[in-house]
């Protein structure tokens, strides 16, 4: 056997996040016990908090069990002698603070490391085919999408050319479906033994061999998979999540989704004509004549590849980036010139959601989540949050500093859908969920009667849900009504188009701006290190992002971008 595990405990003594010992253990895994063949792969399933972070973190080396015997490849698994023999990629993807760093760089490195140690360029070539990244090696990591940045972080830590075991914990879900199932291939053409934990079943149906379901800590089930067609592995996670629920939370879950809102709005919501976006005055454009209209109470799937666009669209539609000389209306107002999240016609949940809750200075990451919602005085607002908490099994004393990635996207999701809102923009926030929890929250947003602007890597669950696809391709955007069934391959097929476009024209130098443009209050002042700011963390300029041609005339990205600010917009 590969991997074995038998009778494992561990609890939690210290909160990481705040640097402190805890008064009370936390159990997080109890007797587990398994064991995985050489050569098998095994997807790990289980609802969000269920301990498949922790039990692969520990058969990674990074905890050690209480009790029980836990090893890997016959040896502790904290042996120095599984030292490039075991990959573990955790659900923590690199972070836009790799500003410095030229993907070039660091793919070369990881190749050269890998060569020293036996590796072959065929093999190598190969896993820079499966993600991507070799046509980003003139990108710097900054400048990368959340998706592009998880393909060069999997290109690192499966580089190795000895590798024996290979532990993904959700490491795919940034990845768009064909660089996801690009990866998956890969990783199966190794015959190395695999422990995938996800909540991404596209395509993957075929792909394990076992399936080990993991609930409260414990191991349920560990058997062999066999796969009965398309949709069989989601539709078993589902099913084994809503057989492991108890009845009374059901019953709460399913009153949640009793009330039904009814729009009152008409007309055209969302109004793009024309729009260019350049996250550089010399870079290519982000967005390039991006053109559509969305009716109110429309629910849309915005799909597209890793880097296509779609998060720039969102976040300009939001008013989160500064658009103020592009067309763009919600309900007839501009995003960029009206302060739209605020007056409650536009609630945004961009890629920093999460991060949000963690880091905002009135909630403590040691305060139960009960106390954080005493502060919204709202009763709209508060019943709403108690529906969603029954929706999502989400419990008053939830700590965010003990939560599993899911259960803070979970504490977050309240928070944020609990306000009532015309356009509902969303960019990947259901990627850390189960599948119920990701079922539940499309059924309450179908219900809130909100426009919806969805984007999204993970297709199955959406038959019956999507009116529209909004497909971004190279920074071009077109809408389609959604198919009634197979939606998922659908989409799916139409991604597979995109990858046969040709590549994007090099960056040119757009016109000089006519006039000054008035920046509304507060934008002066940001920027491009900020989080959500106008000018945001997908990097600016760098000698990489616009080319080498331009790399004299810069000396900070920062500084570039200070006095673009100070100039009002003029170059």
């Amino acid at each position: 056997m590969a991997v074995v595990a038998g009778d494992v405990d561990f609890s939690y003594r210290v909160d990481v996040s705040r640097g402190v010992t805890l008064a009370e253990p936390i159990p997080a895994l109890r007797g587990i016990t398994l064991s995985i063949p050489r050569g098998g792969r095994c997807a790990v399933l289980g609802a969000n908090g269920a301990g498949k972070s922790t039990l692969l973190r520990l058969l990674a080396g990074r905890h050690t069990p209480d009790n029980g015997v836990a090893s890997i490849l016959d040896e502790p698994c904290r042996s120095p002698k599984l030292n490039g023999r075991v990959a573990y990629v955790p659900a923590e993807s690199w972070g836009s603070g790799l500003a410095s760093l030229s993907v070039a760089s660091v793919v070369t490195g990881a190749r050269d490391r890998s060569m020293t140690e036996g590796g072959s360029e065929e093999t190598l070539d190969a896993l820079e085919a499966a993600t991507g990244v070799a046509k980003l090696r003139h990108r710097d990591t900054s400048a990368l999408s959340d998706g592009q940045r998880r393909a060069v972080q999997l290109f690192v830590a499966l580089a190795p050319p000895k590798l024996e075991v290979i532990l993904l914990d959700e490491a795919c879900a940034d990845l768009d479906a064909l660089v996801r199932d690009r990866v998956l291939t890969y990783v199966r053409a190794t015959e190395a033994t695999v422990l995938y934990a996800t909540h991404v079943f596209d395509g993957l149906d075929d792909w394990p061999t076992h399936v080990c379901d993991v609930r409260g800590g414990r191991v349920a089930a560990c058997e062999a998979w066999q796969s009965e067609g398309p949709g069989s592995l989601f539709a078993t996670a589902k099913a084994r999540l809503e057989a492991s629920e108890p009845a009374d939370m059901k019953e709460a879950a399913a009153r949640a989704l009793e009330d039904e809102t009814q729009s009152t709005l008409s007309g055209d919501a969302v109004v793009f004509e024309g729009v260019t976006y350049r996250y550089d005055p010399r870079a290519r454009p982000a967005l390039d004549g991006c053109s559509f209209t969305i009716r109110a109470g429309r629910r849309v799937v915005v799909v597209g590849e890793n880097g296509a666009g779609k998060s720039t669209m969102l976040a300009l539609a939001a008013g989160a980036r500064l658009g103020m000389d592009q067309s763009i209306s919600i309900h007839g107002a501009h995003p960029s010139r009206s302060n739209l999240r605020a007056s409650g016609v536009v609630a945004y949940l961009g890629p920093a959601f999460k991060q949000q809750l963690e880091s905002c200075a009135a909630i403590s990451k040691a305060t139960p989540f009960g106390e954080t919602l005493q502060a919204y005085k709202d009763d709209a607002f508060q019943e709403r949050a108690k529906r969603l908490m029954a929706l999502l099994h989400v419990e008053e004393s939830w700590r965010t500093g003990l939560c599993s990635s899911g259960q803070k996207t979970r504490l977050q999701l309240v928070l944020q859908l609990a306000p009532r809102a015309d356009v509902r923009i969303m960019d990947e926030l259901t990627r850390d969920l189960d599948a119920l929890a990701r079922h539940r929250v499309l059924e309450f947003l179908k219900r809130d009667a909100a426009t919806c602007l969805y984007a999204t890597h993970v297709f199955q669950g959406l038959d019956g849900w999507a009116t529209d696809v909004l497909r971004v391709r190279r920074g071009a955007c077109l809408v389609e009504e959604a198919a009634s069934v197979d939606v998922a391959g659908v989409l799916l097929s139409g991604l597979r188009n995109d990858a046969d476009l040709p590549p994007p024209p090099p960056p040119v130098e757009p016109p000089p701006k006519q006039g000054s443009t008035n920046l509304p209050a507060g934008w002066a002042s940001r920027r491009a290190n900020t989080l959500e700011g106008g000018f945001g963390a997908h990097g600016w300029t760098t000698a990489s992002a616009v080319g080498a041609e331009h790399a004299g005339e810069i000396s900070t990205a920062h500084q570039a971008f200070a006095d673009l600010y100070e100039s009002g917009g003029k170059r």
